[in-house]
């Protein structure tokens, strides 16, 4: 994708540069981490990489990252060589690390000097990060699968001294993993243990009724286009929004109405559907809604889109 700068009315090219030191740019990712991806760094080139045990090798973990939205652990791998498969490599780390779930726990708490057990841990949201400058079409379409706890990032270095981490999103994903799991041991072991959450499921634990569903995909439908930076993730609760990283909306369908919860302290917003509600775990104040109908639709919208516009990055 070419980037051009604006000189008046004259486009010039910024060419792009090799990325030829995959140590820089660990440690550049490793830096910029909650810049990036919004997670917590635990350990790699900045304080030793993390070693786990496997059944026939050892795995040094590049990057050893935590989510702290999700609670789930992160690990990020950097390739400078395209001749690896992203469905072998990642899910033997991910086997490695469901085999070693103590190690990853006792890792985290002794460079974050803190307390965690390994039940506050949500393994089943646990991925891994695959990052290079480049992806071969063999190894883009392999994540193809609709459940996959995998993700390429492809980073690009400009003589501007501009980086650029962009996903590769993959094919339209109509498989689930699962459906190759019996050809493979480990695939199947990890598949049973890690598997994203569904929209689906969420109806389902949340009992919520047909016409809240109607409500929240006409929500689900408009929300994107605030921004092309805007994520959808799936939670075992809600649905959730993110931008770079960081969250600015949750959704939770109910029986008879969906609740949201904003990352956002004060609204300037006209409302009749938001107020203000004391968040007891973080000690800070959100912004929430109720919607019940249609009519009140543009209504939660516009608080979304507030909540994205005014997120700040730390």
């Amino acid at each position: 994708m070419p980037i051009f700068k604006i000189d008046g009315s004259k486009l010039t090219l910024i060419k792009e540069s090799r990325v030829d030191l995959e140590k820089y740019l660990q440690t550049l990712t490793e830096k910029n981490l909650q810049t990036i991806f919004g997670l917590e760094f635990v350990s790699g080139s900045l304080n030793n990489e993390f070693c786990v045990k496997g059944a026939q090798q050892d795995f040094y973990i590049d990057t050893l990252a935590f989510d702290p939205e999700a609670k789930s652990f992160v690990i990020i791998e950097y390739k400078k060589d395209k001749a690896f498969s992203v469905i072998d490599q990642g899910y033997a780390y991910l086997g490695a690390m469901l085999n070693n779930q103590a190690d990853f726990v006792l890792e985290y708490n002794e460079k974050k000097k803190a307390n965690l057990k390994k039940s506050d841990i949500d393994w089943r949201q646990s991925k891994i990060i695959f990052i290079s400058p480049q992806f071969t079409v063999y190894q883009q379409s392999a994540i193809a699968f609709k459940d996959l706890p995998i993700e390429l990032w492809k980073v690009s270095l400009y003589e501007n001294n501009t980086i650029l981490y962009e996903q590769v999103k993959p094919p339209v994903a109509r498989e689930s993993i699962g459906t190759i799991a019996p050809k493979s041991k480990i695939i199947e072991q990890v598949s049973k243990e890690i598997k994203p959450y569904t929209l689906e499921e969420i109806f389902r634990r949340r009992k919520t009724s047909p016409r809240m569903k109607d409500l929240l995909n006409k929500l689900r439908e408009e929300i994107p286009r605030f921004g092309e930076d805007i994520k959808e993730a799936f939670g075992k609760w809600s649905v959730i929004y993110r931008k770079q990283g960081k969250t600015f909306a949750y959704l939770h369908p109910r029986t008879n109405e969906i609740h949201g919860d904003l990352r956002i302290n004060e609204i300037k917003t006209s409302t009749k559907i938001g107020f203000k509600r004391k968040v007891k775990e973080e000690d800070e104040y959100k912004i929430a809604f109720k919607i019940r109908s249609e009519d009140q639709l543009n209504d939660a919208l516009n608080l979304i889109k507030e909540a994205y516009e005014n997120l700040a990055f730390g």
